[in-house]
């Protein structure tokens, strides 16, 4: 079973680490190519900080929306397909309402 390495910044909390298990259970179910790509997840105050890939592309969502951020970031895959891939981005962020906002790489080796 992959799970990605999951960081707390703040001490353990049971309840945190489920909700992280549950967004990976239901990912490994809905969306598996995110799922599959994660290596790292990083749990901050109010947000989730995820590294993609092996780019290590930051992906942020908010922890009180993130199975709707989850959608959008693969509404996002969908829609960039044919020119590009989320780890040609150093960061995605679905933090704010309707707003997808990206920082793409200069040069993808």
């Amino acid at each position: 079973m992959h799970l990605p390495t999951i960081l707390y910044n703040n001490d353990f909390d049971l309840i945190n680490y489920s909700e992280i298990i549950t967004l990976f259970k239901n990912s490994k179910v809905y969306y598996p190519n995110f799922y599959q790509k994660v290596t790292k997840v990083k749990q901050l105050d109010d947000n989730f900080e995820f590294s993609y890939g092996n780019n290590n592309t930051k992906i942020y969502m908010n922890r009180n929306n993130v199975q709707n951020e989850l959608n959008y970031i693969q509404e996002f895959e969908k829609t960039i397909f044919n020119n590009k891939i989320l780890e040609n981005y150093y960061y995605i962020d679905v933090r704010i309402q309707d707003q997808i906002i990206v920082k793409e790489r200069s040069n993808i080796l």
